[in-house]
């Protein structure tokens, strides 16, 4: 079901009102005394941004942190640019790549959005990522780790403010090689962003002459993980690195402790499995974990402590939203689209607007990022480690990795160089 919504609260609205009015009328007379562009001829009319991401199951929690930090990035801004209004068009991908085409044709082709912002599923990426670029639409990927894309699903019109599966799991795999030990086990729910993640760490790990001893691969959206959890506890293996999200990483999280396994076996991880809602709710179970990121409430420095303090703000402190690595990543979608636009002057051309985000620096709540060649984000990622806080948990950051990209995987994507991830 299509939800627009404007991203300004009422409150914020009333303040702007007047001011808003007289940017648009003052831009609207210089147009008309100085000749206006040809893309003037729209400049009325609202600036749509069509989302596509999972609103409903286990992944909602992902999706409304991505659009609240969204919101909050467009309504720092003003809620307008030049006089016209954001509307966020909002579409439940279901987490499925049909649903999730078939909402992407809506907003390209009735709704004429001029940015897509989407998904969460690497699967529906896929389908996203190929209608935007036959339609020649700007795409921001907030979430959706698929690692083709710097490969042979690259695109023109496709950008990430995000992350791939390999800049998460790829450096974890050095550092566990290196600080934890010589032998792991693998697992992940047994789709794309699952496999992409092991297969990552994978190519890391062995490429310091790690061994990997076995493997699991839950399906998405397990219930029960007790066969899972048996092998491993019986495969003899000292590390084990797993990637989950949402529910997901709530329930193998506290069925492993439930075994005692994080008193045993050393639990590392990446990204989405501690998102900070999904910690909340993990609590002692996740003690001692460890975790690649690029991003932690914890994180030390000026433009995080803004942008938490602002965000709690603007979603009135909503734990169905708390601020998470989501939140930094639909923001930081937000700060490109309205950085672009002041390049463009307001112009929404397709062209224009892709030629605005290329090579693009942010000051992001996790640190200085830019856009590579490829369209990935370079930026920084750490190591954390699940430890007490107060009554609660939190990430430690115990080491800073510098900053990182996507390499270009080759026109066969990951299928280049095999898929080592695949283990009896």
């Amino acid at each position: 079901m299509e939800q627009k919504k404007d991203v300004t609260r009422r409150g914020f609205l009333k303040q702007s009102a007047t001011v808003a009015g007289a940017a648009a009328l003052s831009g609207l007379a210089g147009n008309l005394l100085g000749g206006a562009p040809a893309y003037a001829a729209k400049g009325s009319g609202p600036i749509k941004i069509g989302v596509v991401l999972p609103f409903s199951r286990a992944y909602k929690v992902i999706g409304d942190r991505v659009v609240a930090g969204l919101e909050l990035a467009l309504a720092q801004a003003g809620g307008a640019f030049k006089g016209r209004k954001f509307e966020v068009i909002k579409e439940d991908s279901e987490m499925n790549p049909n649903v999730g085409l078939t909402k992407t044709r809506k907003l390209v082709d009735k709704d004429k959005v001029d940015v897509l912002v989407g998904p969460v599923s690497s699967a529906v990426c896929v389908a996203m990522r190929n209608y935007a670029n036959e339609k020649k639409v700007p795409m921001i990927i907030p979430t959706a780790g698929n690692v083709e894309l710097a490969g042979n699903l690259y695109s023109p019109y496709v950008f990430r403010s995000s992350i791939s599966h390999w800049i998460f799991a790829h450096p974890m795999g050095y550092w566990v090689k290196d600080h934890l030990g010589d032998e792991v086990m693998v697992g992940g729910a047994n789709y794309a962003a699952g496999q992409h993640q092991v297969w990552a760490f994978t190519m890391a790990f062995r490429g310091k002459g790690g061994k990997v001893v076995g493997s699991i691969y839950p399906p998405l959206n397990e219930k029960d993980y007790a066969p899972y959890l048996t092998k491993l506890a019986n495969s003899g293996a000292k590390i084990f690195f797993g990637w989950f999200a949402g529910n997901d990483a709530v329930n193998i999280c506290r069925q492993a402790a439930q075994f005692g396994l994080n008193k045993k076996i050393k639990m590392t991880t990446t990204g989405w499995f501690f998102e900070r809602n999904l910690l909340m709710a993990q609590k002692d179970a996740a003690l001692g974990w460890h975790c690649c990121f690029n991003w932690a409430i914890t994180l030390d420095n000026p433009v995080n402590k803004e942008f938490v303090k602002a965000y709690d703000k603007f979603t009135k402190n909503d734990a169905g939203v708390s601020v998470s690595m989501s939140s930094v990543h639909g923001y930081d979608a937000g700060q490109m689209i309205i950085q672009a636009l002041k390049k463009t002057g307001g112009d929404t051309k397709a062209a224009n607007i892709v030629k605005a985000l290329e090579y693009m620096k942010l000051d992001s709540p996790r640190g200085p990022v830019e856009l590579d060649v490829n369209h990935e984000l370079v930026q920084p990622m750490y190591i954390g480690q699940i430890v007490k806080s107060g009554s609660g948990v939190e990430a430690k950051i115990i080491a800073n990795l510098g900053r990182w990209t996507t390499p270009y995987l080759g026109a066969r994507g990951i299928n280049s160089v095999g898929q080592p991830f695949i283990v009896k």
